[in-house]
């Protein structure tokens, strides 16, 4: 089923992903680098794991929907017409989808999108200083409790969330399910997306002449 985990900070998201494909009624890879997370436009990504004929509607009705490289969309929108295309093929295909970046307010934000789930669970970053998520959820039944204790203890004790240290922390993840599910491979994509620092002259170009 693969594995995804997304961190999200104030000021980056870390997103990594593996690289493997599987038969699931053989149990057999059948590509072992093909990355889960895709850039839609130039602050927000896709994230999916599941049936690869699924996924490639879901990445197709992104990029039609999200046209224009340059504009923030609103992602409950998108998500709930993900929701709807999933509920659409549910008696034959899984998938766990996760829709994220940086919206018009410059907070961090994810949606996430799950066969087996009637909702979407959404969060926006506003007063937390981090958040993490990890799909399948049923891949988190192994034991890697200790490495997300390890984890969050890293997150609190650090002042400054660095991209490496994150990285870091989620390779150890990943490694471990990698070890322990043979629908994950040892591939490790990753990307970090940062906040705009110059976000005032961001919104001028959205909005017009804004005031201090």
């Amino acid at each position: 089923m693969s594995f995804v985990s997304i961190f999200l900070s104030k000021d980056f998201i870390a997103v990594t992903s593996d690289g493997q494909l599987t038969d699931l009624e053989n149990l057999v890879p059948v590509k072992n680098n093909f990355r889960k997370f895709e850039q839609i436009t130039k602050y927000q990504y896709l994230a999916v794991t599941g049936d690869i004929l699924l996924l490639e509607k879901i990445y197709s009705l992104c990029k039609k929907k999200m046209n224009n490289f340059y504009q923030f969309y609103e992602l409950k929108i998108i998500a709930t017409e993900i929701k709807e295309l999933m509920n659409n093929h549910s008696n034959e295909a899984v998938a766990h989808v996760a829709l994220f970046g940086f919206n018009q307010m410059n907070n961090a934000e994810i949606f996430t999108i799950h066969s087996n789930s009637s909702c979407i669970e959404a969060h926006i970053l506003v007063s937390e200083d981090w958040l993490i998520k990890m799909f399948p959820s049923d891949l988190l039944k192994l034991n890697i409790d200790n490495l997300c204790l390890e984890f969050c203890e890293n997150m609190k004790v650090s002042e400054i969330k660095s991209p490496d240290l994150v990285l870091n922390c989620l390779k150890d993840i990943h490694h471990l399910v990698a070890k322990n599910d043979i629908s994950v491979n040892q591939e490790f994509f990753y990307e970090i997306i940062s906040r705009k620092k110059d976000f005032k002259e961001h919104l001028k170009s959205f909005f017009g002449k804004i005031t201090s």
